[in-house]
């Protein structure tokens, strides 16, 4: 009996000890083919976890998860923009107090300013304005700026214009002053009726320092041009008979009381005006002492303008403002007094990448009989551009920057609302793979690409910046 009862009653520890190795048999014929059918791409744990969760995610909670993020990401960006509006720029929609730098620049390229450009000066200069030029003299006022770019323009040249693009350069940019050094070329052109038959080029750097609140305004501009230019300008190619006898001739019909006063004949005029240097005795091709260079020049304002009459004379009279021009100790300017190593270092920089010696900063050219000359600022409105030719050309800077910044905030939010889409539904169907790692490896590597590529583009006012930024 008690046989039988061990026998019709084995212990409970056999049987369970029975299931335990029957389930682990079980276990064991079921794991190989658990393991085939995982993939054999090695994910991390966070997409591991994400693809067996979304195997009980519904498509009702998946649209909620997403238009949640939508809200967060439109909420993150309104909250960033309530901050820099309000609370950093505090409302301001005056553009100079959000950007004093950019405020620069913008003023400078809409007020379209050349020196060149006479019949504009009185948009750009005031009374109180000046110009410095090195190794001539200063100028203050509008109207004597305006008088002295003439000459550049005036009977000695048959043309004088603009070369080569400028080159900007910022120097310091504020609120409450701007200054940038401006590099360009010029290429001028002797008349042979006064002067020797020349063409030449020339570097010529100029440094603003203006204003823009609440108008553009210079206030001081320093002029330099080469020593070298000088030397050749009043030493060669103006040193001639025919400039002698425009000097004497305007003192003697224009300037009567001045002629009297130096007890001139025509013939004794032209002897003072041999014995006197051609530029000043110092060197460096300054005309602002008694030298030839000096009346030469004025003689150019007096036969417009008697008040210049005094600067000819070759004994010392005083002109209607005080002053004492073209004599001995006439103070003068080098060009380290106006310019900086850094400034003069950029002229030179310039005339090695155009072809010009960084010595004489000058080269020259070839001399036409019936001069043709076509500036840059002719020549460029002949050239097709593709930037010059679209809707947007017609915004100013300050809209433009507008418009890119709300295209970019679009962009940025769909950007986002596409990527979290993308991820999260290729991670919730479970199909992320090697192939799904390599295009995202690339599209990480090239969205910051064409975003820095987009924000040059946008910074020269280019709409292509809209299309790679998309």
């Amino acid at each position: 009996m008690t046989m039988m009862d061990s026998h019709d009653n084995p212990p409970k520890f056999s049987l369970r000890h029975s299931m335990i190795g029957s389930g682990s048999k079980e276990q064991s014929h079921q794991q190989p083919n658990q393991m085939a059918q995982r993939p054999q791409y090695n994910r991390s744990s966070f997409s591991e976890r994400v693809t067996t969760a979304g195997k009980e995610v519904t498509a009702k909670q998946l649209w909620s998860m997403i238009g949640l993020i939508s809200f967060l990401l439109i909420t993150v960006h309104s909250l960033a923009y309530a901050i820099v509006e309000f609370v950093m720029l505090q409302g301001s929609t005056e553009y100079a107090v959000r950007n004093p730098a950019a405020a620069c620049l913008s003023a400078l390229r809409s007020s379209e300013f050349d020196l060149l450009e006479t019949n504009r000066f009185d948009e750009w200069f005031d009374d109180s304005s000046v110009m410095k030029l090195s190794q001539t003299g200063s100028f203050q006022g509008a109207a004597d700026i305006q008088e002295y770019i003439k000459f550049l323009t005036g009977v000695y040249f048959d043309f004088y214009g603009t070369l080569f693009e400028h080159k900007v350069t910022p120097l310091s940019l504020t609120e409450d002053e701007c200054i940038v050094n401006v590099v360009t070329a010029r290429k001028f052109q002797i008349n042979a009726d006064y002067g020797l038959p020349v063409c030449f080029e020339n570097i010529v750097s100029t440094t603003l320092y203006f204003t823009v609140k609440p108008v553009f305004l210079v206030q001081k501009v320093n002029v330099f041009s080469s020593p070298a230019i000088g030397e050749a300008l009043w030493g060669q190619w103006l040193n001639t008979e025919g400039v002698k006898d425009f000097v004497c001739d305007t003192m003697e019909a224009n300037c009567q009381s001045t002629y009297q006063m130096n007890n001139l004949t025509p013939q004794l005029c032209r002897e003072t005006y041999d014995a006197l240097p051609a530029t000043d005795i110092e060197g460096g091709g300054g005309v602002a002492t008694n030298s030839k260079g000096c009346r030469a020049m004025h003689a150019t304002f007096a036969a417009q303008n008697k008040d210049h009459c005094p600067h000819l004379s070759y004994i010392p009279e005083t002109d209607i403002n005080g002053k004492i021009k073209c004599q001995e100790g006439t103070k003068t300017s080098k060009p380290s007094d106006l310019f900086t190593t850094f400034e003069l270092d950029l002229v030179k920089d310039f005339a090695i990448q155009k072809g010009f010696s960084p010595d004489t900063l000058m080269r020259e050219c070839y001399y036409k009989t019936n001069p043709d000359f076509v500036g840059f600022e002719e020549e460029s409105r002949y050239k097709l551009g593709i930037t010059d030719k679209n809707p947007l050309t017609g915004l100013s800077d300050t809209d433009f920057l507008c418009y890119f910044a709300l295209m970019l905030w679009v962009t940025i939010v769909l950007t986002g609302l596409g990527l979290e889409a993308f991820v999260w539904l290729t991670f919730l169907q479970g199909s992320w793979d090697p192939n799904t790692e390599n295009l995202w490896k690339i599209a990480q590597f090239l969205f910051p690409l064409s975003a820095t590529t987009a924000f040059g583009l946008a910074m020269s006012h280019n709409f292509l910046a809209l299309p790679m930024i998309v």
